[in-house]
């Protein structure tokens, strides 16, 4: 069951569909924490902050590149590739790894780990 529905929220977010995927695949009481920033909590938190960054975007693409799905212990580890054209900084990519603990068919845990790109220093 836990790799039915993470190939479904996988094509939601392959297709560009991350709000969609929240709704439908993010538990009310998800803990999210990007690298070391402070825990996002709450699935009306998270979305806000997936809405805002998306504001921020001409254009995004994410394609899952690995996955590696314990259904006994509800996790999901994989790599993702996200290209995005920022407003600010121009195309950007990140090469990410994750980490999805899943309760009841939800995502009740995510952490994602990343190197974030070189800004461009000025001189």
């Amino acid at each position: 069951m836990l790799k039915q529905n993470f190939l479904r929220f996988q094509a939601l977010i392959e297709q560009g569909k991350t709000l969609e995927a929240i709704e439908e695949w993010y538990a009310e009481e998800i803990v999210q924490i990007e690298n070391t920033d402070e825990p996002i909590r709450g699935k009306d938190v998270l979305r806000q902050y997936e809405a805002t960054n998306l504001a921020g975007v001409n254009s995004l693409s994410i394609k899952v590149v690995t996955v590696v799905i314990d259904e006994m212990q509800g996790l999901v580890l994989g790599e993702m590739e996200i290209k995005f054209d920022s407003k600010k900084s121009g195309p950007q990519q990140l090469n990410e790894a994750f980490v999805q603990r899943w309760e009841k068919g939800q995502i009740i845990h995510q952490r994602f780990y990343y190197s974030l790109p070189p800004h461009p220093t000025s001189v």
